[in-house]
């Protein structure tokens, strides 16, 4: 999700309200795969810290994972708290811990929510108790 930096948030201190669905692309690490992510729905606010931009907010987001043991489609929703913080380009090199980077007055809140949203993921997934599908071993 592209975000314009409003007028508002241009000067320390500015504030603005986040309430919007985008769409995740990606491909998930660890060998079973999301086979389908709904639009994920991120509510929060974005504060201008002397040039930093701070997000703190939440997102939720329906997803069906694969059972690694039966393969069969599990449906599962997440509500994850997510909090980010944006610099523009050329500051990146300053920080010291894990920040985002803007240029101009764009900024891609997706990739915070990518990341968050596979940080949240179970390694693997398992059908919940029913699942008959037989160990192999050899």
């Amino acid at each position: 999700m592209l975000y314009v930096v409003t007028e508002s948030l241009k000067t320390d201190g500015g504030t603005e309200d986040v309430d919007a669905h985008l769409a995740l692309t990606f491909d998930r690490p660890g060998g079973c795969p999301v086979e389908k992510v709904q639009p994920v729905h991120v509510t929060g606010r974005m504060t201008n810290h002397d040039g930093l931009i701070h997000f703190d907010g939440e997102f939720s987001v329906a997803y069906t994972d694969v059972c690694c043991r039966c393969l069969q489609p599990i449906e599962r929703k997440m509500k994850v708290g997510l909090s980010a913080d944006f610099v523009r380009g050329k500051e990146k090199a300053a920080a010291e811990e894990e920040i985002y980077v803007y240029e101009g007055s764009k900024l891609t809140l997706g990739e915070a929510i990518e990341d968050a949203f596979i940080l949240n993921l179970p390694y693997r997934d398992y059908c919940d108790g029913g699942c008959v599908a037989p160990f192999v071993s050899e």
